[in-house]
């Protein structure tokens, strides 16, 4: 059993458009998390101007999520899994320190799914500006596929 995982959740940038899109994430006590809920879906323009509160707020929520709310996203047909993952770049976003620091990890979409390497991950604090944490965030979809 897992105990106690940070908490995370995934980045999506869209390619063409530059949205945004997140997918949360639930504790999990066998595999540490599942996919939760449904997906929110963020202009670049908002992401830009509220970083750092739309960060917070997904993932203050995470110790109090059950795991038996799937994620929006596993619910998709494989279909339009595939044709969303090729039209956006990913990036994992993990709160560290107790609550202090983000951790931005560029995910690379492979054969099996998706990747990283943690080694490429990026730090910056949650109190930094949002332009701060915005450029960390563009710095690592950079790294992304």
């Amino acid at each position: 059993m897992i105990m106690n995982p940070d908490p995370i959740l995934e980045l999506f940038v869209n390619k063409a458009t530059g949205d945004f899109a997140i997918i949360n994430f639930a504790p999990h006590e066998n595999f540490g998390y599942i996919g939760w809920g449904s997906t929110v879906v963020i202009s670049a323009s908002e992401l830009k101007n509220r970083t750092a509160d739309i960060l917070r707020e997904n993932l203050e929520g995470f110790g109090t999520r059950k795991c038996e709310k799937r994620s929006q996203f596993a619910d998709l047909p494989r279909e339009e899994q595939v044709r969303f993952e090729r039209t956006h770049k990913l990036v994992l976003i993990t709160l560290k320190e107790g609550g202090r620091i983000l951790e931005v990890e560029p995910m690379r979409w492979g054969d099996r799914g998706r990747t990283g390497d943690p080694r490429d991950a990026l730090r910056v604090s949650l109190a930094a500006s949002n332009e701060e944490i915005s450029n960390t965030l563009m710095q690592a979809f950079s790294k992304s596929n």
